[in-house]
């Protein structure tokens, strides 16, 4: 313990600044220097043990990420998952698997892109209407905020909807090759790194409230919220979808091209049953064994390489090839 001088006082014992010992089995807590709280600005500690299995890149990421440096793979905002660890089951499992997709992908890109993929639901997926009395001047309306929350999950999970659309086939509800095609648009080349934006599970399966979006096309009279029943806070909300709005998700399309392929993800949505209200699009996701499996809070895994694996014996089983497309149909043909 060392000694502090000042003007002439006597001297006074000043707790030493120290790092957490967190891996010898101990916790020491912030002291206090100077009458004020003082935190030691270091990266979480973990058990050495654990951090040496780790892959090199994960481990040289969770020594820079808590003291202000930039992953070595490059930006945050620009990172998904590291090299060499998405699929490894490791000591911290989905701990550091949540630690290493940027937050930008975690809460489903830039505000303006969930915007974006949200007015692209309401326009392909949202049930048409003629003159309703809640919103007379809307065109089309996703009832509840569940429904628009699952939707959003498959369009943001390419690999989960294709999972469902191979369902489809072997069920024989939707006819093999066009599905197929759809499926290895989904899975194949670079789309799963382009448009996979990974979802959180809570309570009652994928869910994140996309409000930042709503604001954003609310305020710009894209769409308009209205609650069914005003004297409750748990009231159901619906989404309805105005002309501004439509004449918006036209314009997108037209303009970025890029918007094509949510537009095809959407009318893929369509193909499945289930997909008309949020509660039964909540049991279907639940009847896969790895989004059942996921612990709240945790980031729902990734199952291209399952999907992957499950199309081709589908393609085998039926006489066809894989990847049934063209090269100009190759998934994300168009995208650098």
């Amino acid at each position: 313990m060392r000694q502090a001088r000042g003007n002439g006082s006597a001297a006074r014992p000043v707790e030493p600044h120290v790092l957490p010992t967190w891996h010898r089995g101990e916790r020491q807590l912030p002291t206090v220097q100077g009458g004020r709280w003082h935190q030691p600005r270091t990266r979480l500690s973990l058990m050495r043990a654990q951090t040496r299995s780790l892959p090199p890149v994960s481990r040289a990421w969770l020594s820079l990420r808590q003291v202000g440096a930039n992953p070595p793979i490059g930006r945050l905002g620009s990172v998904h998952f590291v090299p060499g660890w998405g699929r490894e089951p490791g000591l911290l499992g989905g701990l550091v698997r949540n630690s290493l997709v940027s937050h930008h992908r975690m809460r489903g890109g830039a505000t303006t892109q969930s915007a974006s993929r949200l007015l692209v639901i309401m326009d392909v997926l949202g049930s048409p209407l003629t003159g309703d009395g809640v919103a007379p001047e809307a065109v089309k309306v996703v009832r509840s905020l569940t429904r628009l929350v699952k939707l959003d999950f498959w369009l943001r999970c390419p690999d989960f909807l294709a999972h469902e659309l191979l369902t489809e086939v072997e069920q024989d509800r939707q006819p093999a090759g066009p599905t197929l095609r759809l499926v290895a648009d989904m899975i194949g080349g670079v789309a799963p790194s382009l448009h996979r934006y990974p979802m959180t599970k809570y309570l009652y399966g994928a869910y994140e409230r996309p409000d930042n979006a709503l604001a954003l096309l609310a305020s710009r009279k894209h769409i308009a919220v209205r609650r069914v029943n005003e004297s409750s806070s748990n009231a159901r909300r619906d989404y309805y979808l105005l002309p501004r709005g439509q004449e918006a998700a036209t314009a997108l399309q037209a303009d970025i091209p890029e918007m094509i392929w949510y537009v095809r993800q959407a009318q893929a949505i369509g193909l499945i049953p289930e997909a008309v209200t949020g509660g039964r699009m909540r049991q279907r996701q639940y009847e896969h064994e790895a989004y059942k499996a996921v612990a709240a809070g945790k980031l729902i895994p990734d199952i291209t390489e399952e999907v992957t694996l499950r199309a081709q014996e589908i393609c085998a089983r039926i006489g066809l090839p894989w990847p049934p497309n063209t090269p100009e149909d190759a998934a994300g043909g168009g995208h650098k």
